[in-house]
């Protein structure tokens, strides 16, 4: 995914993901993740498979055309 996005390795597709998805938190006491993407594992140690996890109250953000998209599994009915 990273290389398809144009990114050289994780760090730099970690870097964009931050860029273009900033984390957003809201709420109290405790914040929660409104909007962004997180990577799960560690970006410069990731050697085959780098988790991401992004959220979104825009559906299109998470499935549109987006230059830095994560996939979605969709169920079908």
């Amino acid at each position: 995914m990273a290389r398809h996005e144009g990114q050289a390795d994780f760090v730099n597709y970690a870097a964009a993901l931050h860029e273009k998805f900033p984390l957003q938190l809201e709420g109290r006491p405790e914040p929660k993740i409104r909007e962004g993407a997180l990577c799960l594992n560690d970006p410069a140690t990731a050697q085959v498979c780098l988790a991401v996890f992004q959220v979104s109250r825009d559906l299109s953000l998470l499935t549109g055309s987006s230059d830095l998209r994560a996939p979605v599994l969709v169920k079908e009915p």
